[in-house]
C-alpha cells in the first residue's frame, strides 16, 4: 500500500489505541483542533471503547486494536497503552502503513525504540514520541531563551519529578514502569532539549521492593556545564527546573511538565535599568504575591494539559509538510534518551 500523501489544509483524521486517563487527556485537547478529527479509538475490551466514545461525539468503538489500525479513514494513530505493548502496537500501526505518534515513554529500551524508528523510516511514516512536555507554549519560551542567549552561557541545570506511589504498585523496567521510565524520562528529556547531548552520565539508582527503580538522581556532564536530574515514585519532589547562567537564570514552577509558569531573570536586562526602575519592579511583584496570599486566590494553569493539544498541532503540521518527524521532538533524541536510560535500568552505566 502506497504511503498516504496530505494536502496543506486537510483535515487530519485520528485514532486512539487505547483508553487510559493519559488518553482521555490527550482527546480532550485533540477535540478542540479544526485540523484535526478523532475517528475512533480501540481497547483491549470492546466495552472500555465505549464508554470512551460516550464521553466525545461522533466517534466509534472498535473490538480490536487491528481493526482500529486497518479503517482506512483513519490517518494518523495515538498510541497509549502500556509501555511494555509499545514495540507490538508500534509495528501494527506501521504495518497498516499509519502515522504514528506513541506516548512517552517510546518504549522500554533502546533496542525497542530502534526497531520501531527504523521501520518507520524505512517505510517513510511519519513517527514521534508523545513527549506532551517539549511542546508546552512556556517550555518553547524557555527554550528561545536559551537559544538566543538571554541569560548567558549556562552554568547548572536542575530538575526534579516524582509523586509518591503505592509500594504495591511499583514494578520493573522489564515491564516497561519504574521510576526511570515514567518520571526520569521527563528529566532527562527536557535536560537534552535546552543543553544538548551530554559527554558522559553517572547515576545513582535506589531499587523498589520488586527490583525496578524507585529513586534515581543523574548527574548529565558536558564541558562547560553539569545538569542534575532526581527522579522518584517513592517521595513527591519539588517537581521544579531551575537553570542558573552567567548573565542570568530561568526557573518553571511545579509541575513542569506542565509548565504552569516560567521565570526569566536576565542581569543584562537588570543592570541597563536604574536602581529605582529595579527596585519598582521588584516590589510590584511583592506586592502582587501578597495580595494573591491575602485575598486566597487560587492560580488558575491556562496552559493546563496544553501540551497534549499542541504535539497533536505539530504531528498534523508535519504531515501536511511532508515530513516523517519533527524538529521539536526529533527521532535522534528519542533514541538518545533510551540509550541513556538503558545503561541505568540494566546495570550497566556505559553510555
Amino acid at each position: 500500500m502506497p504511503v498516504k500523501k496530505f494536502d496543506k489544509n486537510q483535515i487530519i483524521k485520528w485514532g486512539i489505541l487505547g483508553t487510559g486517563r493519559i488518553a482521555e487527556q490527550f482527546a480532550e485537547q485533540l477535540v478542540k483542533i479544526k485540523a484535526g478529527r478523532l475517528i475512533g479509538v480501540a481497547s483491549r475490551q470492546f466495552e472500555n471503547a465505549q464508554k470512551f466514545c460516550q464521553k466525545f461525539r461522533d466517534i466509534k468503538a472498535y473490538d480490536s486494536y487491528e481493526a482500529l489500525c486497518k479503517d482506512p479513514e483513519i490517518d494518523v494513530i495515538y498510541v497509549s497503552t502500556p509501555t511494555h505493548m509499545h514495540l507490538y502496537h508500534c509495528n501494527l500501526v506501521l504495518d497498516s502503513n499509519k502515522a504514528l505518534l506513541c506516548e512517552k515513554p517510546f518504549t522500554r529500551n533502546y533496542a525497542e525504540a530502534l526497531a520501531v524508528i527504523q521501520k518507520a523510516q524505512h517505510k517513510q511514516l511519519f513517527c514521534m514520541e508523545a513527549m506532551w512536555m517539549r511542546f508546552n507554549p512556556l517550555i518553547q519560551m524557555a527554550k528561545q531563551a536559551i537559544d538566543e542567549n538571554k541569560i548567558g552561557n549556562i552554568r547548572t541545570l536542575h530538575a526534579e519529578l516524582g509523586y509518591q506511589k503505592d509500594p504495591n504498585r511499583l514494578d520493573t523496567a522489564l515491564k516497561g514502569r519504574g521510576a526511570s521510565l515514567s518520571f526520569g524520562c521527563y528529566t532527562v528529556s527536557l535536560a537534552i532539549y535546552f543543553l544538548g547531548k551530554p559527554d558522559t552520565v553517572s547515576s545513582h539508582i535506589i531499587p523498589n521492593p520488586q527490583g525496578g527503580d524507585e529513586t534515581g538522581a543523574l548527574l548529565l556532564h558536558y564541558p562547560d556545564k553539569v545538569a542534575s536530574v532526581f527522579y522518584s515514585e517513592g517521595a513527591t519532589l519539588s517537581n521544579k527546573v531551575a537553570i542558573y547562567a552567567q548573565d542570568g537564570s530561568l526557573h518553571i514552577d511545579d509541575s513542569f511538565i506542565n509548565a504552569p509558569s516560567l521565570d526569566i531573570v536576565s542581569l543584562k536586562d537588570i543592570r541597563s535599568q536604574s536602581i529605582t526602575d529595579h527596585l519598582g519592579r521588584k516590589l510590584t511583584r511583592i506586592f502582587t504575591k501578597l495580595n494573591a496570599i491575602l485575598t486566597e486566590e487560587k492560580s488558575v494553569n491556562k496552559y493546563d494539559n496544553i501540551g497534549f493539544r499542541a504535539e497533536a498541532e505539530e504531528v498534523i503540521n508535519c504531515l501536511r509538510s511532508g515530513l516523517i518527524e519533527s524538529e521539536i521532538m526529533p527521532l535522534d533524541e528519542t533514541l538518545l534518551i533510551h540509550k541513556l536510560l538503558d545503561p541505568i535500568l540494566f546495570g550497566n552505566l556505559n553510555t
